[in-house]
């Protein structure tokens, strides 16, 4: 299995689709940062990484925020902001969080890493739309989610940095908005970040 795993990445990496994909996108004007001047097999292998980085956030905090999952996303002095916006939106959402230990002791001690003590709070983050802009060492990622049942949606910007570790996170910012907050009053760990207007509006149908 390890053989033909790294037949696989042998030809992702050495004239597959991918690599002559991103050389047609290197003379696309669409094209920025370093890709614009050459794209090559080391821009494959970093894109690769970063796309995987932001499956590894998603898998992490679907999985009880698993810890170790999360330190290889987040640089250990990264800084994240988790903020609502929106007039209307009925959750209030102000974090921020200053390094790893800050980030993951609010994600693991909020809703979503104490699921597993109240099965109303269900979590299935859906990441996408990504667009990634990598220069030499330091990159940019723009994407998107649609949590389920459409109710929560939200952006994502992240900067990162490449380190002897591999890529990490150093900046993030989740600007996001929930249409309707029934669902989050049930949980006392989530109904904190509602607004008390919503709540009382909620509690008098």
């Amino acid at each position: 299995m390890r053989a033909l795993n790294t037949l696989v990445i042998t030809l992702v990496l050495s004239g597959s689709p991918l690599t002559q994909a991103a050389a047609a996108d290197a003379a696309s004007p669409g094209v920025t940062g370093a890709c614009a001047q050459s794209c090559g097999d080391a821009w494959a292998r970093d894109h690769i990484m970063l796309m995987e980085s932001i499956s590894r956030y998603s898998w992490a905090i679907d999985s009880l925020v698993d810890r170790d999952m999360l330190a290889s996303v987040f640089a250990p002095n990264a800084v994240a902001d988790y903020i609502s916006v929106g007039k209307d939106n009925p959750m209030k959402l102000n974090e921020h969080l200053v390094g790893f230990e800050q980030i993951y002791g609010w994600l693991h001690d909020g809703a979503l890493g104490q699921r597993d003590k109240d099965p109303l709070v269900q979590t299935s983050h859906f990441l996408s739309d990504a667009i990634v802009d990598i220069d030499g060492t330091k990159a940019k990622l723009r994407f998107k989610l649609h949590a389920r049942g459409g109710n929560f949606v939200a952006a994502y910007w992240v900067d990162a940095v490449k380190t002897p570790a591999g890529w990490r996170w150093v900046t993030f910012r989740q600007e996001s908005r929930v249409n309707d907050a029934t669902q989050y009053l049930k949980n006392p760990l989530s109904r904190r970040f509602i607004d008390p207007k919503a709540i009382e509006a909620a509690e008098q149908q």
